[in-house]
């Protein structure tokens, strides 16, 4: 009798690792981006306002500045937060190291900081300008040399045709005024050069007696 024959048995394959798609790193990376993302801090859709950064998640200021209200300040060179929230530099004055001071003993006008000593249009004072053709000389306003200030401006009293001698002597339209006469040269005695000095020639000898009469010319 002829046996059947018998199959094969069929092992079950070896299970190899198993590899998962691992999702631990994702909420990580949301993580790390929303602690810098301006736009989405923290939380998406949670955007930081314009002058402050994302920091750890949260909006607030780089080292160095101050939150003074929505701001980030400077507050050591802010002259609108100048050493303190709310504390505006006035008239022009720059923000030295938290304090509201014009340098090296410059005075503060409107525009910044200037010499009222040399400033022509804030001469001695702030808001004292000059007039016409006059300079600001130790904070006070002066006409150029030869000139004299009269109706506003400065004018030369010689030749001003307008103001001639006197402020408000007008002359006639006829009248010509004379240009002032030139100051003469001045001359100095030149003394003599040494070598001039030493080339000079020597005194002529003095006459000696006869050797018959004995006379000395006198």
């Amino acid at each position: 009798m002829r046996m059947p024959a018998s199959r094969p048995t069929l092992s079950a394959p070896r299970a190899g690792p198993v590899i998962a798609a691992s999702t631990a790193h994702a909420p990580a990376v949301r993580g790390a981006r929303a602690a810098v993302d301006s736009q989405h801090c923290g939380a998406c859709g949670s955007a930081c306002p314009a002058t402050q950064a994302c920091i750890g998640g949260a909006c607030g200021c780089s080292a160095g500045d101050t939150l003074c209200g929505a701001t980030c300040a400077k507050l050591g060179s802010d002259p609108l937060l100048c050493g303190r929230c709310g504390n505006a530099c006035t008239g022009g004055e720059p923000c030295v190291n938290g304090v509201c001071a014009c340098p090296g003993g410059l005075s503060a006008c409107t525009g910044g900081c200037t010499s009222t000593l040399s400033d022509a249009a804030k001469c001695g004072q702030c808001g004292r300008p000059c007039g016409g053709g006059q300079e600001c000389v130790s904070g006070a306003c002066q006409c150029p040399v030869r000139e004299t200030f009269c109706a506003c401006a400065c004018r030369d009293l010689l030749v001003d045709h307008e103001t001639c001698g006197t402020c408000g002597n007008a002359c006639g339209a006829a009248a010509i005024v004379a240009e002032p006469p030139p100051h003469p040269p001045t001359f100095t005695r030149a003394s003599t050069p040494p070598r001039a000095a030493a080339r000079a020639s020597p005194p002529p000898p003095r006459a000696q007696p006869s050797p018959r009469t004995g006379w000395r010319p006198s």
